[in-house]
């Protein structure tokens, strides 16, 4: 009974949050047809589909290490699965839009960096912390990242040269 009573709570605030965020979208969607050029506007835009990606993510994928009890079937469905991959390729070409308009920001590599990692597409993730390792030299954690990165896609010559370099300017 407690497993059923859980699912039936589950799907009716799974449903509120998606109706709320949709709405959210829908609004958004209206400024961007009033100002189109309004950088705020997309990124806020491209942030409500980050978020609506993570409603549709199994939460177990979000939290590896907590003690989930149930985690509705749902999840698993290719249904959730397509709506998860639209909601991260539309914040995907939001903040690319963002990206066309202040391209010298360094948090929206990072924000395009998340969602490639999610969309598991290593060599755009890779492009985007080169060139948030450009903006912001000094901060290891970025060529950490970068370094397992090229690891991870045997480029070991260039993780090597990466966390070469990140260690000296980290000693500077």
């Amino acid at each position: 009974m407690e497993k059923f009573s859980a699912w039936v709570h589950w799907k009716d605030l799974y449903k509120i949050k998606e109706l709320v965020l949709m709405e959210l979208i829908a609004a958004n969607i209206a400024l961007v047809k009033l100002q189109p050029t309004d950088v705020k506007i997309h990124a806020a835009l491209a942030k409500a589909y980050e978020v609506l990606a993570w409603l549709h993510t199994n939460p177990q994928k979000l939290n590896p290490e907590g003690a989930i009890s149930w985690v509705p079937p749902e999840y698993n469905a290719l249904e959730m699965l397509e709506k998860r991959q639209r909601a991260l390729l539309k914040a995907l070409e939001e903040y690319n839009i963002v990206r066309a308009y202040a391209p010298h920001e360094p948090w929206i590599y990072a924000e395009l960096a998340s969602i490639y990692r999610e969309l598991e597409r290593p060599e755009e993730e890779i492009q985007c912390y080169e060139t948030l390792l450009k903006l912001t030299p000094a901060n290891p954690d970025i060529a950490l990242r970068l370094g397992t990165l090229y690891f991870e896609q045997g480029l070991n010559a260039r993780a090597l040269t990466s966390t070469k370099n990140s260690s000296k300017s980290t000693l500077l």
